[in-house]
């Protein structure tokens, strides 16, 4: 026999939680599980209101939120400041009024 047979011979059941197949998904996406279950730990192990996770908000906060931020206030003034388009403001005002 060699391993690839001694690994078949052990066959541990796992459970389904909710329709989640812990089994199907730890086959097909190794590294996402791994993840999981590292950051299961984090969280259980006292990791979740430390200095270091505070750290990781923040500056998860300024990559994602600044840019974010930003482009909605560009967005916010190009619009306040583009003219209307020919006619618009006579169908505004014929359907009541400008919305605001």
């Amino acid at each position: 026999m060699n391993t690839k047979d001694h690994a078949n011979l052990i066959e541990i059941p796992m459970p389904r939680v909710a329709g989640f197949d812990l089994a199907k998904e730890m086959s097909e996406r190794p590294y996402a599980v791994l993840g999981l279950g590292v950051l299961a730990g984090y969280v259980l192990g006292g990791g979740l209101f430390s200095r270091l996770t505070g750290r990781f908000l923040a500056t998860g906060l300024r990559v994602v939120a600044l840019p974010l931020a930003t482009r909605a206030a560009v967005t916010l003034v190009q619009s306040a400041w583009q003219p209307p388009s020919s006619g618009a403001a006579e169908d505004a005002m014929a359907k009541g009024g400008p919305r605001l």
